[in-house]
């Protein structure tokens, strides 16, 4: 490896080491409102710009030809997907439904904006889709599965940054209305804990008959044991599994044949390497520690990657690409708030599932907490599913942007 090369190894590792250990250190407010992700992926833009990194290099390609599918394999075969179905129960369809309404939300926010979004946008909103099912890993990996472009994948993490802004103190100060909207959809007693069942109304209110519970109590978080080896006999047999799974996968993807638009031979592979991992989740490689720790520092190396690759070209389209983004998630709010009155869902358990999707496992919690503290561990259920099943989702919620768009 040439020197230049190895310099650029340096920052992408640097950079996102640097953010982290600035968050630990100091614990500021800031962080709320512009996390580290953004900086990761804005420094080293920056850094671009200025010439202190290359316009080409081949870390760039290495990096998203071979991290990718290791670290989706990794943090996906650590979800223990049997025990979050089962302990999620009722919950289920509500998070399921509410993945729903984000798919069907794109093509319609695309619309909105159409006028001045070129055709090529539906890769960005394939992107963003990644996102708001799963979580950061989801979006990097649509960047693959949809050939999405570097300029697309900026505007898709600005809007992902701005939309959040405005998502997440929303669902929080939704819980104060929690009781006229839970009278007016008739919601079901959602029994949060031994004593209260909480719906903002009483049994009699929500059409139920006394003493009838139409849910469960709030679940546990599953507990976690992690393998009882030594760290590095974790550390090489968490690199086995994936490297199998990765290799294994990219011999079947090039086997498969291409369906263009729709399948390509990087859709095949992100698609089979998600549900390898999926079947690794119920197999003990699941409980290592080496892998959970070793995948969200992958991630982010990736995340700093895309800086460095990303153009500024098509960012004269942000302010389009950002209200259809808006849009998108105003639609998406729109249909998760009909499909509320249609299943009777409590309005705490339906902003939860909309957290989970537009959020993750970060803020989940926080809007949890808001509405009642018994949700809390409902609502890191529901995130880790979504990051299993958002590969799945941002296809479909790209390529219906796609057909909209006429690409």
């Amino acid at each position: 490896m040439d020197q230049p090369s190895v310099f650029v190894l340096f920052v992408l590792l640097a950079v996102p080491a640097f953010y982290f250990f600035l968050e630990f250190r100091t614990g500021w407010r800031l962080w709320s409102f512009l996390p580290p992700l953004l900086w990761i992926y804005a420094t080293p833009l920056v850094l671009r710009a200025l010439g202190i990194l290359p316009e080409e290099s081949p870390v760039y390609a290495g990096i998203r030809m071979y991290l990718l599918p290791v670290f989706i394999t990794l943090l996906v075969m650590t979800i223990d997907l049997r025990r979050v179905v089962a302990t999620l129960g009722s919950g289920l369809p509500v998070l399921l439904v509410s993945t729903a309404c984000v798919i069907v939300g794109a093509p319609i926010g695309y619309l909105a904006l159409s006028a001045w979004l070129p055709p090529g946008t539906w890769t960005g909103y394939g992107a963003l889709a990644g996102s708001w099912i799963g979580g950061t890993a989801n979006m990097a990996a649509m960047e693959r599965a949809l050939g999405t472009p570097p300029d697309q994948m900026g505007l898709a993490i600005l809007a992902d940054q701005l939309v959040f802004l405005l998502w997440l103190p929303l669902l929080i100060v939704s819980a104060r209305y929690a009781g006229p909207f839970n009278r007016w959809v008739k919601a079901k007693p959602l029994v949060l804990d031994e004593t209260e069942a909480v719906g903002g109304a009483g049994p009699e209110a929500a059409g139920e008959p006394e003493g009838e519970a139409a849910a469960d109590p709030a679940p546990a978080i599953p507990v976690k044991t992690y393998l009882e080896v030594p760290p590095m006999l974790d550390l090489l047999l968490m690199l086995t599994a994936a490297l199998a799974n990765v290799a294994l996968c990219a011999w079947i993807a090039a086997q498969l044949p291409e369906l263009p638009p729709f399948i390509t031979g990087s859709t095949w592979l992100v698609l089979l390497v998600t549900t390898g991992a999926v079947l690794l989740s119920f197999t003990p490689i699941r409980r290592s520690y080496q892998a959970e720790v070793t995948g969200t520092a992958v991630l982010y190396i990736f995340v700093a990657n895309m800086g460095a690759s990303a153009s500024v070209a098509g960012f004269a389209e942000a302010p389009a690409f950002v209200a259809g983004a808006f849009v998108w998630l105003f639609v998406s709010a729109s249909l998760m708030v009909l499909a509320a009155k249609l299943m009777r869902t409590d309005l705490r358990l339906m902003a939860v599932a909309a957290i989970a999707n537009v959020g993750g496992a970060a803020s989940a919690p926080v809007v949890a907490a808001a509405h009642h503290r018994s949700l809390v561990p409902v609502a890191i259920l529901m995130a880790m599913l979504c990051y299993a099943i958002g590969n799945y989702g941002a296809i479909v919620a790209g390529h219906l942007v796609r057909i909209v768009a006429g690409a």
